[in-house]
């Protein structure tokens, strides 16, 4: 036909052009020139303004690259030649990235929807290279480069609301009637049907629970399985021997962290969100108002803080500065998305979920630099990190997630930002649950940024019904008629007013309700509403009083209304019992957060299969799981023996000596005046301290073997002796004669 075809695709009035080649793109003849009927039946959405190349007839008679061919048009022939040589594009002023003044990012005006899908592949076609072809075309390459620029900067917002259509096929609309609600008679009166698509499945449960798993510790063992604890104790060990930490004095009294110790660990965590307390030290202190016993009976306070601060599940430390640059460029949570990714896959492994679910995002947060930190000032930490996670709605379980990555996110060609968390979380469940989500007639729910045609569309392919609230900017690539809409002002002057149509296109249709309550609301589902009731408060024209009012309102608002909100009841859960662990490194913040999640998912597995939906709160939850946590006891082997020194303890208090009776009753034990540890600069810190067995004279004398201060004689002797050190009350009891307790 001919050698190259050049489009002028004008977007927004002209305020983002781009010449973009044909050539390459596999195109016949016939093909093409159904593209250019298309474009031309589709002004809004594209312009054919330049075909500069030569366009060679049947009879083979060039046509001069100043007049195109002429356009069809839709009542046939064709339409009459003009002069639509490309204007010189002018540079548009932007906002942010790519896009033009005055235009919206999440404008979902008719000038942007998607074309033929020719037109879609011309869009992301090779650009020119500034060929003989081009020159002889009569095209500027100026204007061809700055026109494709112009596209390539904005081609992220062009694809954020496109559509797109199969086989070329237009949207049709039809005015829907809404029925009353159909009602069942029964004994004691009449009551209305379940106004869902029937479900074929079972309600929410837990699968794949291992016989004899009943207490709380061993469900939350199931989700925080032993490969994840063990990766932690790995990553951990590694970061404190390989890092700069290594190289400081606390990594001098630094010993690996074994599993038991890590469940420990996350244990204390736990405890922190039950009992918020600001300052670490004031709940770890046995002499404050504060203190914990649950806290410094299970793990001291440095060795709680050493751990906090070596905590790692992948070895960044381990990579030069180049290579950390390249993987944080690719993603921003490399460090942590394979701990995530596996926390997910078993959140997915132990449940059934059931007919509703919702898809909304949960925040964790942080306020340190990140490239992937948001910003939200309605939310409760308004600088955060996002979430995105599909919830059971009943339960508030959360079946899958993962952490959103900006703009950097990795998405197929095409995928708008809007529909990926759709469709990347519902193939990951597919994946592990044999396509439990594609039969049943599961329902999804989303909030009004995920919804739009295309959610509908996936939702469609894929087996499920859809609900959401909509944006009315959404919908504009299906042309909607009047009357789809209700405008702002039906709020006040029709409350109760709706309105329902039906768009279908091929084998795909949904339902748009709109409908008029203190503002207008726009609802795009998969299943046909009812029309139902419900009561308003309206205000009296005498005065301020105000009387009941019922007025319309289509059943899919209130279906609506019963299945979002999974994924706000797993939030309100978590922030119940939040902890108050604060760290300046982002890792250990999302870490803790995950972890505290598996805490709320345990819980309700535990419900879930004990049947104890409304008895086990939370919080009983939680007091069961610290006393089942058992607390960590270093083994035999690694304890102190009769002729090791192992590392100075100076700081530990009274009471851990009380329990090291091991270490303190067997071995050789050397006083000595002049061996105390040296400083950093070459100095000995301390020549006296407390007697650790009186507590109460300075004494010079110091064991090489346990690490503190005593007096000689019968201070030393008896606390090389006694299984059980003395209280201070004991103490004074025996200064004022009172005899020894045997």
């Amino acid at each position: 036909m001919h050698k190259e075809l050049y489009l002028l695709i004008s977007c927004n009035s002209m305020d983002a052009a781009a010449a973009l080649s044909l050539d390459g793109l596999g195109l016949d003849a016939d093909q093409q020139r159904e593209l250019l009927e298309h474009l031309a039946r589709s002004r809004s959405a594209a312009q054919v303004v330049s075909l500069p190349p030569p366009l060679v007839g049947p009879d083979a008679t060039p046509v001069s690259s100043r007049t195109a061919r002429p356009a069809p048009i839709e009542g046939g022939g064709d339409a009459p030649a003009q002069d639509i040589r490309p204007p010189e594009p002018e540079p548009p002023s932007r906002r942010g990235r790519g896009r033009p003044r005055g235009s919206s990012k999440r404008c979902g005006n008719s000038d942007r929807v998607a074309a033929h899908p020719a037109a879609q592949r011309a869009r992301l076609a090779a650009g020119h290279d500034g060929s003989d072809s081009d020159a002889a075309s009569g095209v500027d390459d100026g204007d061809v480069a700055a026109a494709r620029d112009a596209v390539e900067e904005d081609i992220d917002d062009l694809y954020v609301y496109d559509f797109e259509v199969d086989d070329g096929l237009a949207f049709e609309w039809e005015k829907v009637h809404v029925s009353a609600v159909p009602e069942v008679g029964l004994r004691n009166g009449a009551r209305p049907v379940s106004t869902f698509p029937p479900f074929t499945k079972g309600p929410t449960a837990p699968r794949n629970i291992p016989q004899g798993c009943n207490s709380a510790f061993d469900i939350l063992k199931l989700l925080l399985d032993a490969e994840l604890i063990d990766r932690m104790c790995m990553f951990t060990n590694r970061y404190a021997r390989e890092s700069c930490y290594a190289n400081s004095r606390r990594f001098e009294r630094w010993r690996d962290v074994e599993a038991d110790e890590m469940w420990t660990w996350i244990c204390c965590v736990i405890y922190l969100g039950v009992c918020k307390v600001g300052n670490r030290g004031a709940a770890w202190s046995r002499s404050s108002t504060f203190g914990q016993p649950s806290l410094y009976s299970r793990m001291s306070l440095e060795r709680f803080e050493a751990i906090a601060r070596c905590l790692h599940v992948e070895a960044s430390h381990a990579l030069d500065e180049a290579e950390r640059t390249r993987r944080m460029n690719s993603d921003a949570f490399w460090s942590i998305e394979e701990f995530a990714r596996t926390l997910s896959d078993n959140f997915t492994n132990f449940i059934n979920v059931g007919q509703f679910m919702d898809l909304d995002e949960c925040t964790c947060g942080f306020r340190g630099r990140h490239r992937c930190r948001c910003f939200n000032p309605s939310k409760p930490k308004k600088y955060h990190f996002k979430q995105f996670c599909i919830n059971c709605s009943v339960s508030g379980y959360i079946v899958a997630f993962y952490w959103y990555r900006g703009k950097s996110e990795h998405r197929p060609p095409r995928m708008p930002a809007t529909l990926w968390p759709l469709v990347h979380l519902v193939e990951r469940i597919n994946s592990l649950t044999n396509n439990r989500l594609k039969v049943g007639n599961h329902v999804m729910a989303t909030d009004n940024w995920y919804t739009s045609l295309q959610s509908a569309r996936f939702c469609h392919s894929t087996g499920l019904h859809y609900v959401g609230t909509l944006r009315t900017n959404r919908i504009s690539v299906a042309s909607p008629p009047p009357g789809v809409l209700l405008p702002k002002t039906a709020a006040n002057s029709a409350r109760g007013s709706y309105v329902c149509h039906k768009v279908s296109q091929g084998s795909f249709s949904a339902f748009l309700t709109a409908w008029a309550d203190n503002k207008v609301v726009q609802m795009l589902h998969s299943w046909p509403t009812f029309i139902a009731t419900c009561c308003r408060n309206q205000k009296l024209p005498q005065g301020v009083a105000y009387e009941k009012k019922a007025i319309d309102r289509p059943t899919i608002f209130q279906n609506y209304n019963e299945v979002m909100g999974g994924t706000d009841l797993h939030d309100w859960l978590l922030a119940e019992f939040r902890s108050s662990f604060r760290c300046k490194r982002w890792q250990p913040k999302v870490i803790i957060h995950m972890l505290q999640q598996a805490v709320v998912n345990a819980h309700i597995l535990f419900r879930l299969k004990h049947g104890s939906q409304s008895s086990r709160t939370l919080f009983d939850f939680v007091a069961e799981l610290l006393v089942e946590i058992p607390i960590y006891k270093r083994r035999e082997e690694n304890r102190a023996n009769a002729n090791v020194v192992i590392e100075t303890i100076v700081n530990q208090s009274r009471w851990w000596w009380s329990q090291q009776h091991v270490r303190r009753t067997s071995g050789t034990h050397t006083p000595d005046m002049v061996s105390r540890p040296r400083g950093e600069n070459g100095h000995r810190p301390e020549t006296r301290k407390r007697c650790k067995y009186c507590m109460k004279s300075l004494s010079h004398i110091y064991c090489t073997n346990c690490g503190v201060f005593l007096c000689g004689g019968h201070c030393w002797h008896m606390f090389h002796s006694e299984l059980v050190l003395p209280t201070h009350d004991e103490l004074l009891e025996r200064a004022n004669g009172a005899p020894e307790k045997v």
